[in-house]
């Protein structure tokens, strides 16, 4: 905060004072001796409360640490040289001696300069607004889309290195039903918020908007950690949603546990709303409470019941390889889940993930290694 504060004044004092142009800070040119006595000359001509309000800020910056001192150094270095090439009218305004009005005018001139960098559709409708409140209103709009969209290129940029994303974009380009079941099967396996921002940017890379693709792989890349369950895109979220039967077998064993009620409370409620976590949950709290549902909580729990992507993943990768250990240990792991549920597509995931296999639309898509240059 006091760097800021240092800052402030700093400026203040940029604004106020005439300087020279100020010289390049890789160069040794700031040690030139005739630079430095042009310097000298305006800093004496100053009033001597000015040369006091100089000497102090001098003072504070030298007593910050080195990286803090630098880093304003440049901000102010960034602040001079835009005033320096700000036109004598406009620069007459910004150095006023009122700071309130000063303070309107950099900001007036920044938005100016800013909008003069939007592109050409953006600045013919400003020219064509007349009314100032609607004028403002669009350049906020247009600010605050700026600054999203800053955010999303960051955001992508330091969640996955350049090569990859560029394959992944590639990947994206060539085999667009395989990237867009994937995204919808996990998109009904996150939060809400997830899901809506995944669809957003889904929809928005369809369209050509290259940030929004970069935003896209790093979003997925971020959440392909999270084993997915092969199997229906929805499912029980809450307890009034399971089946009668299975309730009342429940609530008998409330009646008679009171750990059975205290342990719904506290390892399935914090799930309600949820899919599929409420759903595995209650398998959970079945284990635990030695209940036997009437039926498994989800039809999900043979390869007959399996998505058509998945069932010729069981077909191509598992059952045709039954003559190889792997295959014979795969079929047994299969077995041994038929009927339950979350056991059988975990069971699914498991040996795809131990086989170095891959679930069309349940995994996000492999990448080619990106080829090294040869020296």
């Amino acid at each position: 905060m006091r760097a800021w504060r240092i800052l402030a004044a700093a400026l203040a004092l940029l604004v106020a004072t005439e300087a020279l142009p100020a010289p390049d800070t890789n160069s040794t040119a700031a040690l030139n001796p005739l630079y430095l006595r042009q310097q000298l000359a305006i800093f004496q001509s100053l009033s001597p409360e000015r040369q006091e309000q100089i000497r102090k800020l001098d003072k504070e910056l030298f007593e910050l640490p080195v990286a803090e001192r630098q880093h304003l150094e440049k901000i102010m270095e960034r602040y001079v040289s835009w005033l320096q090439q700000m036109p004598e009218k406009n620069r007459a305004l910004i150095t006023a001696s009122n700071s309130e009005f000063r303070l309107a005018a950099i900001k007036e001139q920044k938005s100016r300069e800013w909008l003069e960098t939007l592109p050409k559709a953006h600045r013919e409708e400003y020219e064509a607004t007349t009314n100032a409140k609607d004028r403002l209103a669009l350049l906020e709009k247009w600010k605050l889309e700026d600054e999203s969209r800053k955010e999303r290129w960051h955001f992508a940029q330091t969640h996955w290195s350049e090569a990859y994303m560029v394959a992944a974009i590639e990947s994206m380009e060539a085999n667009k039903q395989l990237w867009n079941s994937y995204v919808i099967n996990l998109s009904n396996q996150v939060n809400f918020v997830q899901k809506n921002q995944l669809l957003e940017l889904s929809k928005a890379a369809s369209k050509g908007d290259e940030i929004q693709k970069y935003e896209l792989v790093a979003r997925l890349n971020m959440l392909s950690h999270r084993t997915l369950l092969p199997g229906p895109n929805d499912g029980v979220r809450f307890r009034v949603a399971l089946p009668s039967k299975l309730l009342a077998m429940m609530e008998e064993v409330e009646k008679k546990d009171k750990t059975a009620k205290k342990s719904w409370k506290n390892d399935v409620e914090p799930y309600r709303g949820q899919w599929p976590e409420f759903a595995v949950a209650v398998s959970e709290y079945l284990k635990r409470t030695q209940i036997t549902p009437p039926a498994p909580l989800v039809k999900a729990t043979t390869k007959s019941e399996m998505p058509a992507e998945v069932k010729r993943f069981i077909e191509e990768e598992i059952e045709t390889k039954k003559g190889t250990p792997e295959g014979k240990e795969a079929l047994e792991m299969l077995r041994n889940a038929e009927g339950k549920w979350p056991e059988y597509p975990r069971a699914i995931m498991k040996i795809a993930e131990k086989n170095n296999l891959f679930v069309p639309g349940w995994m996000i898509p492999k990448l080619p290694v990106p080829k090294k240059d040869k020296k």
